[in-house]
């Protein structure tokens, strides 16, 4: 889309990366809370003898997880919005 999305007029290439920008972000957001998840949830968690490290860690992927189910739902839309969406090329 960047190459040659100067081929097209700006004002649309524009609208459409908007639309991919929302929804990338989302899917970083969502990719967030599960590497987080993985890092601090499961095996190889920091410091798995000291309670405390463990429930300080733990908060990191609770918070993200919360957060990445708003992001979910929007990804959800974004996603419709960029399907209902005419291409710039057409």
């Amino acid at each position: 889309m960047e190459f040659l999305g100067r081929l097209f007029p700006a004002k649309e290439v524009r609208a459409f990366r908007g639309r991919l920008k929302r929804l990338q972000a989302g899917f970083g957001a969502l990719d967030d809370a599960a590497v987080a998840e993985a890092a601090f949830a499961g095996p190889g968690a920091p410091c798995p003898e000291n309670p405390r490290v463990q429930r300080a860690a733990g908060r990191l992927p609770g918070g993200l997880a919360q957060a990445a189910e708003a992001e979910r739902r929007e990804a959800r839309a974004d996603w419709g919005a960029l399907r209902a969406a005419t291409p710039f090329w057409r």
